[in-house]
């Protein structure tokens, strides 16, 4: 994740932990049209162990965007696949969602493969350098279906 956007990266524990307090009170007053904001911890089966991060934005007559990080030591265990697919039935379920899309940097191929194995497909290609986040490259937006469960 870091690799991609250097800049999003806490410089600490207390910047983590202030980071999921902000996350906690909804959405940033800069995102406009946002009828939904909602973040979660993934954990472990049975533990308290966090895996990973999970959002979704819900965005009147748009898709709804999903992103997902899942921390070094748990990645390419099928995590942010399993959570993603609960998260985007959980936005058909509770929100109606129609639509799905993730944004990502082409070089993530853990990203473009779990977008892909959620049905979503390759709509943009986009030139990015983002002073905020440190992203420069190539970014890919995938869309698709918000299939149910």
């Amino acid at each position: 994740m870091w690799t991609y956007f250097p800049r999003l990266r806490p410089p600490d524990r207390a910047a983590l932990r202030a980071r999921f307090e902000r996350w906690s009170l909804g959405p940033p007053a800069d995102l406009t049209g946002v009828a939904g904001w909602e973040n979660w911890v993934g954990v472990l089966h049975g533990t308290r162990t966090a895996v990973g991060t999970f959002q979704a934005t819900i965005v009147r007559d748009e898709p709804a965007s999903i992103a997902y990080l899942v921390f070094t030591k748990f990645q390419r265990r099928g995590f942010a696949l399993e959570a993603m697919r609960a998260i985007v039935a959980h936005l058909h379920r509770d929100h109606g969602v129609q639509r799905i899309v993730a944004e990502m940097d082409a070089r993530n191929a853990a990203s473009t493969a779990t977008a892909q194995r959620l049905g979503l497909h390759e709509v943009t290609r986009m030139q990015v350098d983002d002073d905020r986040t440190g992203a420069q490259g190539i970014e890919l937006r995938y869309e698709g279906p918000a299939p149910p469960a």
